[in-house]
């Protein structure tokens, strides 16, 4: 009777010991993603820029497989743009090594004929070829595409470019800029998802601005206890 009670303990122990101790290497060595929102990565050129935003990864592994991905709360059909009414040239990434055949103006996916809710939207890395998933190593900073602001000269207003799964290939939408709520996702596939909100307006001069909002310790709390509320949340 001994004898199985100390193997029993004994199996117990090791039983416990392997659950804890994988649990324990899962968390200490897992990876940790950040988003950069204090430094909001502005790419300029003529008449417009590219609204980018930094990713970092600080953890003790690689973030695998990273999707960025969107959501604004207050667009409606009335906002969104037609492809032809956009400018010719809009200053698009050109991917002239993947010698494809591209419109302009970019194509886009949804028109206020063709319209759906902008929510989870995947965007795309700002790096070559513009893939919408990439790895992150440790101690690396990515940076992440938004959107593009467009002015259009000819109308006297400024508008957004967003891209989607296929980079700048294809847009996802086009619309005329005015105060936005949104949500940022970073989405790895070996940790849960990071998020942001943020407000998008013109200033009092005319200029267009991108602005993260701080969260208050009570919705940081509520996240880290109900994550799902993170993505499923309207605001």
């Amino acid at each position: 009777m001994i004898l199985w009670h100390d193997i029993t303990v004994a199996l117990i122990g090791l039983f416990i010991g392997t659950v804890l101790g994988n649990e324990l290497n899962r968390f200490l060595y897992k990876p940790k993603v950040w988003i950069k929102f204090r430094n909001i990565n502005i790419l300029r050129n003529k008449d417009g820029a590219f609204w980018s935003i930094f990713v970092a990864n600080t953890g003790r592994t690689c973030a695998l497989n990273c999707i960025g991905c969107i959501t604004i709360f207050n667009l409606d059909r009335m906002d969104l743009m037609e492809q032809n009414e956009a400018l010719t040239d809009e200053q698009l990434p050109r991917y002239k090594n993947e010698n494809i055949d591209l419109e302009f103006p970019r194509s886009q996916l949804t028109t206020p004929s063709k319209y759906r809710d902008f929510k989870s939207a995947s965007l795309c890395w700002s790096h070559l070829g513009n893939p919408y998933e990439l790895n992150i190593n440790p101690g690396m900073v990515r940076s992440l595409d938004i959107c593009r602001v467009q002015y259009h000269d000819k109308n006297k207003y400024w508008y957004l470019i967003f891209p989607s799964e296929s980079g700048w290939r294809k847009t996802r939408l086009r619309c005329k800029l005015k105060n936005y709520k949104g949500r940022l996702f970073i989405c790895p596939a070996n940790e849960f998802p990071k998020s942001i909100d943020f407000e998008i307006f013109l200033s009092e001069k005319g200029i267009p601005i991108f602005k993260c909002k701080k969260r208050s310790v009570a919705t940081n709390i509520k996240y880290f206890f109900r994550k799902q509320n993170m993505i499923l949340d309207n605001h």
